[in-house]
């Protein structure tokens, strides 16, 4: 699981993404640095807008979401 920050021109977006969703919108490349290093950020173009993609690697079972 990753958490995933967008952060265009005019917006911020957050999400939790699965690996597998995260391939429909960042190499796998970026992925795998994710998975090793923790995090990785890369920007991605879209037509005349960039939207910087800050991730982070969340492993399984480290969902500071749910702490009891």
């Amino acid at each position: 699981m990753f958490k995933v920050r967008v952060v265009g021109k005019n917006d911020e977006k957050e999400a939790r993404l699965s690996e597998e969703e995260l391939q429909g919108f960042v190499s796998k490349f970026v992925i795998d640095q994710a998975k090793t290093m923790g995090h990785a950020k890369t920007t991605i173009l879209q037509g005349k807008e960039s939207y910087h993609w800050h991730l982070q690697y969340l492993p399984q079972g480290d969902d500071k979401d749910c702490q009891s």
